[in-house]
């Protein structure tokens, strides 16, 4: 039993000795392959499909550009590239490799932003888990506008302040309860926050409101809406109401104009 454990032990460990020292060679022949050779060429691989893009390829090809091509690939940094593309809050990781002895590929992995808040100082994405960065791509996403409770430098990239994550996160619920439903993601265009933080909802079409009041009892308020559109508003002329009020529970009282 002993011999049995023995020989079982060395067998792992020739198996273990030969695995690393096959990965030494390979590495060995991809570093002798790339010295003396110069970059003329960078690859970028991205994550998820085209409609989730939020990052400029141009953008990116410009920052691989100015740092590897026209160098010799064996001294090209790899790491600071990656940590330089990480600071940019549209991506969420990146990884940088050298996928030929004369070119350099990145995968990039990119953060998806479900909400876009307008404020005075610029115009904000947050991913759904509430990581804030500036919006300068565009996304067709929902838009909240007004009187916005969060407080950023400009230019800023990371989570908001507690007070302004709880509201945040509820403004994602509501953001992704639209976009996952495809009759209110082609009808609802803007939200809108007023001082007493009261939300006002716009219409892709036409110049109704929806009164929704405070951001809670998210799915009942979201199927009057479908309510109005199937079953108030076919029976009028259109533009006729000028407000519809959602907000209280079991009632939905349409002004006109």
């Amino acid at each position: 039993m002993v011999k049995r454990t023995l020989l079982t032990l060395t067998v792992c460990l020739a198996a273990t000795a030969l695995f690393w020292a096959y990965f030494h060679y390979v590495g060995e022949l991809s570093l002798t392959g790339r010295k003396g050779c110069v970059c003329n060429g960078v690859n970028i691989i991205l994550t998820g499909s085209e409609s989730d893009r939020s990052v400029n390829l141009n953008e990116l090809e410009g920052i691989l550009r100015s740092r590897a091509v026209g160098r010799n690939t064996d001294s090209i940094d790899l790491l600071s590239i990656e940590m330089e593309l990480q600071q940019m809050g549209e991506v969420l990781a990146a990884e940088a490799f050298a996928s030929s002895p004369d070119s350099i590929s990145v995968c990039i992995t990119q953060r998806k932003p479900v909400v876009r808040f307008v404020m005075e100082d610029g115009s904000y994405y947050s991913d759904e888990n509430c990581f804030l960065f500036p919006a300068r791509n565009p996304a067709r996403i929902p838009v909240v506008t007004g009187k916005i409770p969060i407080k950023l430098e400009p230019g800023y990239k990371g989570h908001p302040s507690y007070e302004s994550y709880i509201w945040t996160k509820r403004m994602i619920g509501l953001a992704q309860s639209i976009e996952n439903d495809s009759f209110l993601r082609n009808n609802i265009q803007q939200i809108d926050v007023e001082g007493n933080g009261s939300l006002v909802m716009y219409p892709d079409l036409g110049d109704c409101r929806f009164i929704f009041g405070q951001c809670e009892g998210i799915p009942e308020k979201l199927e009057k809406i479908k309510v109005y559109y199937k079953g108030i508003a076919p029976v009028k002329d259109a533009g006729y109401y000028r407000t519809v009020d959602i907000e209280y529970k079991n009632q939905i009282i349409c002004r006109q104009k």
